[in-house]
């Protein structure tokens, strides 16, 4: 079996679904690559992505708040519904697929404590440089992208065209 089509397959074994531009996955793929600084603002994490419950309990709760349910959540492409949590190795092959180039995910993924850990080693000298810090990263797990160049662009045409109708909907 193709490498693409096994990953299809995972997908549709954890999610129940079949990808498609009219799951949250894709939507977010395409924010991401459309809205000018939302990659790198995100790498921080100073985006949020969920589902319209997810928005109205953020709003409704003053920001207090960004929680979804299973339901909504097994609608993104992102969810896993058997062990009812959300799936990063899925999340990682579908970015590495749909931008067709490598994704690294690092072993340590808690990088705020970390990464204040490292700077107060930084400030007392227990390491030298920045260099000295990237030098404890490792690499948990590298996902290459494998879905055809050709299926590749015409989901992004699919979801391109998904927006330009929802954009005229809206405006109607």
């Amino acid at each position: 079996m193709p490498k693409a089509a096994e990953h299809e397959a995972t997908i549709k074994a954890k999610t129940g679904l079949l990808i498609d531009a009219y799951f949250s996955a894709t939507k977010l793929k395409w924010l991401l690559d459309t809205i000018p600084g939302a990659r790198a603002r995100a790498a921080p994490g100073e985006l949020a992505f969920g589902t319209i419950d997810t928005w109205l309990a953020w709003n409704l709760s003053a920001g207090r708040l960004h929680v979804t349910d299973a339901s909504n959540a097994s609608r993104t492409l992102l969810y896993d519904i058997h062990r009812r949590c959300w799936d990063e190795d899925l999340l990682m092959q579908f970015q590495a697929d749909l931008l067709g180039v490598p994704v690294l995910h690092p072993r340590i993924t808690e990088t705020t404590a970390l990464g204040a850990a490292y700077l107060a080693g930084l400030a007392v000298g227990l390491w030298k440089s920045a260099e000295d810090v990237a030098a404890h990263w490792q690499l948990e797990r590298r996902f290459e992208p494998t879905m055809p160049t050709d299926q590749r662009e015409q989901r992004l045409d699919d979801w391109r065209k998904a927006v330009r109708h929802t954009a005229a909907w809206a405006r109607d």
